[in-house]
């Protein structure tokens, strides 16, 4: 059950509730049965649902099948049917240049997927392709002809092909205690001429390496560096040397699109451990490169934070 209270999201009131102009509310459910099923050197699952919610009843279902075809190597294929309700910003959320669309429908779609893992001792692979069939999918789409503002929709149907490869050594002694190479590619249909915030704004290309030490007896040192290369490009609004927002001669912003370029983060964490204690420092951006995500926005530079866990009942 989800309800909400609002300035902006859901509908508007006829009697404020305090400060808050506007509300909504709706109950999902979800009803599964699922069966697993082992037969020497294979194994077979199998599921179905019913998905209950304010847009009707569906049905859910998976599958899937692995083989062992050597001692510490697995390989498994499925499918599974997803369903994602749009979200209340997705159905009301407007401003100044976003417009909202109360008549969303649910997102759906069909993933395919085919894995592989091997381990031996204290090395392990794995390697994954998956594809999205995905249909009806939620976007924001700028739109010049609703006066060059967003606008909440369905974009259609969007394929998406993935893969990730992982590999690695971990163990509980010696200073080296994990070192690990991982790699993730997507690539996703792109509607022609069509501008959107985020389906269209995926991250196409990241690898990382993290290797994690012991020294002292009691310090570690864990440090992580990923190359991101984001695909898609952001609106991004002009400013003159004061920073002020340039308009054209009928006030409109004016605004120029950009690629996301590729950036690096290297990422730390230096913890102490005694007994029950663990004190941590995390270090975040530790380069400090400049890089953008989600609609141009810059993200922050170097940050820092603390903290101490205790552990009972060891």
């Amino acid at each position: 059950y989800n309800h909400i209270y609002s300035t902006n999201l859901g509908r508007e009131l006829t009697v404020p509730h305090g400060r808050y102009t506007h509300a909504d509310e709706r109950s999902a459910g979800n009803v599964w049965l699922r069966h697993v099923k082992h037969w020497r050197r294979f194994d077979v699952s199998a599921s179905g649902g019913v998905s209950f919610s304010p847009y009707g009843t569906s049905g859910l279902w998976s599958v899937s099948g692995g083989w062992i075809p050597a001692r510490g190597a697995h390989v498994e294929a499925g499918i599974v049917q997803s369903l994602r309700l749009p979200t209340f910003t997705d159905l009301y959320y407007s401003s100044p240049a976003q417009i909202s669309n109360p008549d969303l429908e649910p997102e759906r779609a069909i993933t395919y997927r085919l894995k592989g893992d091997y381990a031996a001792g204290r090395w392990s692979a794995s390697a994954q392709l998956y594809y999205r069939d995905g249909r009806n999918v939620i976007d924001w789409v700028w739109r010049p002809d609703m006066g060059d503002k967003w606008h909440s929709e369905q974009v259609g149907r969007l394929g998406t092909f993935g893969a990730e490869l992982t590999g690695g050594y971990v163990s509980d002694r010696g200073a080296l205690r994990r070192a690990t190479l991982s790699y993730g590619y997507v690539s996703t249909g792109k509607r022609g001429g069509v501008i959107t915030s985020s389906v269209l704004d995926y991250m196409k290309h990241k690898a990382s390496a993290a290797v994690e030490v012991r020294f002292l007896r009691n310090f570690t040192l864990a440090l992580t560096g990923t190359v991101y290369d984001r695909y898609g490009a952001y609106t991004h609004y002009l400013r003159d040397a004061d920073g002020t927002l340039l308009r054209d001669e009928n006030g409109s912003m004016l605004t120029e699109q950009r690629d996301f370029e590729p950036y690096f983060l290297l990422d730390g964490r230096l913890s102490w451990e005694k007994g029950v204690v663990r004190l941590y420092v995390d270090a975040t951006n530790l380069t400090g490169a400049d890089y953008f995500d989600f609609g141009g926005l810059r993200l922050p530079g170097r940050w820092f934070t603390a903290g101490a866990v205790f552990t009972i009942g060891r």
